[in-house]
């Protein structure tokens, strides 16, 4: 087709796109608060979820239905750790989005998804905590060990957006990161969109990844 572009020529990418701040009929807001999800949890596509500060899955899965969005206030993430699992698999006609809670979104307005996991790593002992939160955080922050088929979950037809806050300078999260995840970890149809800082950050173990872009 004539897109009026040469071969020198590079298309704009797409400007963000503005979050409808208010529900759209049938669908209900509910604020997740900054703490522990200690047990198995499902998030269906008739609400939206919007983090309202640091929320770890510390036991059980959080399972995210096909079209369903997940909004975070400034300073918030979501953390998966490796004592729990994701279950968060989308479709290409609805899939998951993570995006901000600010009606005029930017990069870094909120930390991002980061997913934690028992496979090898290489440091010494074979343990780490994840970069981007204070050491305070604890075995919450945790990753790595000997189980390299270890399963942190599914990631399916997801974008992720405006992600990468900035908690001290250098010190960012990343759109979408993943820290000693297992071989059997699906990750796959992924879009990290607007990020401040990495799109995508994988911190060893044996994930493999298909499918991913990453943009602007």
């Amino acid at each position: 087709d004539d897109s009026d572009l040469t071969g020198d020529d590079q298309p704009d990418i797409d400007a963000p796109p503005m979050p409808e701040i208010d529900a759209p009929p049938g669908v209900t807001i509910v604020d997740v608060p900054a703490g522990d999800i200690t047990a198995s949890t499902t998030w269906t596509k008739d609400h939206i979820y919007v983090l309202k500060g640091y929320v770890w899955v510390t036991g059980g899965t959080l399972t995210i239905e096909a079209g369903t969005v997940v909004r975070g206030d400034n300073g918030s993430a979501l953390t998966v750790t490796k004592d729990a699992k994701l279950n968060a698999v989308g479709t290409a006609a609805q899939p998951i989005v993570f995006t901000s809670s600010s009606a005029t979104p930017k990069s870094g307005d909120w930390g991002g998804l980061v997913m934690l996991g028992k496979a090898g790593i290489n440091v010494a002992g074979g343990t780490n905590g994840i970069e981007g939160f204070a050491t305070s955080f604890g075995e919450r922050i945790g990753y790595g060990g000997t189980d390299n088929a270890h399963d942190c979950g599914k990631l399916k037809y997801a974008r992720i957006e405006f992600a990468g806050f900035e908690l001290a300078p250098a010190n960012e999260l990343n759109g979408l990161t993943l820290g000693a995840c297992g071989s059997a970890t699906e990750i796959d149809y992924v879009q990290s969109h607007y990020g401040l800082d990495d799109g995508i950050e994988v911190f060893g173990g044996t994930v493999n990844l298909k499918h991913l872009v990453i943009t602007a």
